[in-house]
């Protein structure tokens, strides 16, 4: 709710997120999931590392799963980078 806070708080830290995956796009060599978030135009982009490619065969959308990576920030949506998978829930 609040975008300087949040900022302050997780920019440039290791989180992990769960989430409803809404999309998994490959642009520029890389993978991006992006997940779903209780606002309706706001979403995580989660920029995967290249070693979580084989993992990606078992994702679609509407699966929930964990991932861990670096916070860049939030503007409108929330940007994670270096991002592994932590779990493969539904």
């Amino acid at each position: 709710n609040n975008e300087k806070e949040a900022n302050t708080r997780f920019a440039n830290k290791a989180i992990v997120v769960t989430g409803k995956i809404k999309e998994i796009n490959y642009l520029n060599y890389r993978y991006t999931i992006i997940l779903h978030t209780t606002y309706k135009d706001h979403h995580i982009l989660c920029d995967l590392d290249p070693d979580q490619n084989e993992l990606l065969r078992n994702l679609e959308k509407g699966k929930t799963i964990s991932i861990k990576g670096v916070c860049k920030g939030f503007l409108k949506d929330v940007v994670l980078l270096h991002c592994t998978l932590i779990t493969n829930n539904q």
